[in-house]
């Protein structure tokens, strides 16, 4: 069954905004028909807590997230690196984690060092497995990201067997690629879907301070979903069409009302379930 998610972060800064309680603002989300979280590792320390308080509000850990320096830290600090995100992402029941693995520097030699990302992913896959984890990358809004783009993205699935691709719909408009025409290429790999939406200009002066640039120099903002320039309500569509029975992930970091636009976004998300 589908289910709809919202990043953890956005419940925090919700929380803040509306001079609420983390609590209340997870009931609310709840009553959107948000029923799971994506959560930064480090948002995970206090782990009985953060349990406690997650399952009184019914949600559950659809993803957890973390970043790694695979370009540059060595093989052990990695291998080290990667045991404790595991076991901590274990502890919260995910069956998905997402695996930021670093940037390349303007120094490195990016085709030697593609290889030492690929081994180390290929490792955290393996490891990942023994905890019923599957592991995934997205295509990170970023040019000195090994997963910038779905060429990059393919290379590494190439590379690494058991990895996987969380589809974010709206970063691929930073490098100037369509996600809807790459959503059937990407399929075979595709196991969870970050519903994020992007607008040419700020929803509201607020918002001016969120702003990504895209390769192309497009000033990006954003966007509760299917409200903005991302073909998203169409990608929805072709995902349900394709049979995808994962998470759909609520994404606007920079929101100025983040509660309003998660409630905006999962009404969109469920008028199209």
């Amino acid at each position: 069954m589908n289910r709809i998610s919202v990043f953890y972060a956005h419940i925090c800064e919700a929380a803040q905004q509306r001079e609420k309680s983390i609590k209340d603002t997870l009931y609310a989300a709840c009553g959107f028909g948000i029923t799971a979280l994506e959560c930064d590792i480090q948002q995970l320390e206090d782990t009985p807590a953060v349990r406690r308080l997650f399952e009184s509000c019914a949600m559950e850990v659809s993803s957890v997230y973390g970043s790694f320096d695979f370009p540059h830290d060595s093989i052990a600090v990695s291998h080290k690196k990667i045991g404790c995100f595991l076991e901590k992402a274990a502890e919260f029941n995910t069956d998905k984690v997402l695996c930021i693995p670093g940037f390349f520097h303007e120094s490195d030699d990016k085709k030697s060092v593609f290889p030492r990302v690929c081994e180390l992913i290929s490792f955290m896959c393996d490891r990942a497995e023994q905890y019923g984890i599957t592991v995934t990358v997205e295509d990170y809004d970023d040019i000195s990201s090994p997963c910038c783009t779905s060429k990059q993205l393919l290379s590494l699935v190439k590379c690494c067997p058991k990895l996987r691709l969380t589809f974010d719909t709206g970063n691929f408009l930073y490098c100037g690629e369509d996600a809807l025409s790459l959503y059937d290429i990407l399929l075979p790999y595709v196991v969870h879907i970050h519903c994020k939406d992007r607008l040419y200009s700020p929803a509201c002066p607020a918002e001016e301070r969120s702003v990504k640039q895209a390769v192309n120099g497009d000033l990006l903002y954003p966007s509760p979903c299917c409200e903005g320039v991302v073909k998203l309500p169409q990608i929805l569509r072709k995902a349900l069409g394709s049979g995808y029975k994962g998470t759909f992930a609520i994404e606007h970091f920079g929101a100025a009302d983040q509660l309003a636009y998660m409630e905006r976004s999962a009404q969109a998300i469920l008028n199209r379930l």
